[in-house]
């Protein structure tokens, strides 16, 4: 099934190419979780990061039991820093 993951700030460096800007349309086994696609990204788990499903966030605990489903829209955003 295809999921389109959009990987914010310096997260951008882990999208598989091609891509598009920080975009990128992505094949995953159907049943694929948050948690995998994260792994399978390569992205440093010991880093926080937040996990949105169609604009919905899923919380850290949720992402072992959130099943993507096809044409779901990803976005994973590092901590912002600012003041």
């Amino acid at each position: 099934m295809q999921i389109s993951v959009k990987l914010v700030g310096t997260f951008a460096k882990y999208l598989p190419s091609p891509n598009q800007g920080n975009t990128v349309d992505l094949d995953v086994d159907s049943g694929t979780t948050a948690a995998q696609l994260v792994s399978i990204l390569g992205l440093p788990e010991h880093q926080p990061f937040i996990v949105s499903v169609n604009d919905g966030i899923v919380p850290r605990s949720d992402r072992d039991s959130t099943v993507l489903q096809s044409t779901d829209s990803i976005k994973i955003i590092p901590p912002l820093k600012g003041g």
